[in-house]
């Protein structure tokens, strides 16, 4: 998860024009009853820094799901705003591509159209 989360990173900042140390991604881990974020940010612009923030263990038990959840609500909708702003830091410049076209090579198709051409084999049932 910390490396997806470094390569996202890495990936933002070369699309936002922003200093990286306002840019920051969440990540959501669960394992069993585990609920586990992970913060990722850039606060100096140099080293990719990773927090894990420990939210309470979902009950295995179906009546105490409504005494867990809110903590565990709370948690990503937090997490939800900090990515929408995140969003909206990356989108405030529009990325120009200055990709010409005509330069760019031709990939040819991977399959041809003609048919198979080789022998088949005979089989017992169309010898009879």
């Amino acid at each position: 998860m910390a490396k997806v989360l470094k390569d996202m990173i890495y990936s933002l900042y070369q699309k936002s024009s922003d200093p990286l140390h306002e840019l920051a991604l969440v990540g959501f881990l669960l394992f069993d009853t585990k609920f586990t974020i992970v913060l990722c940010d850039s606060p100096a612009n140099y080293v990719c820094r990773i927090n894990h923030k420990r939210t309470p263990d979902l009950p295995e038990a179906a009546d105490d799901i409504c005494n867990a959840l809110l903590p565990i609500l709370t948690a990503a909708y937090e997490s939800r705003v900090m990515m929408e702003g995140t969003n909206r830091l990356v989108k405030q410049k529009p990325v120009d591509i200055d990709a010409d076209l005509d330069q760019c090579k031709t990939i040819l198709s991977s399959f041809t159209s003609e048919g198979y051409k080789g022998k088949r084999r005979c089989t017992d049932s169309t010898e009879q």
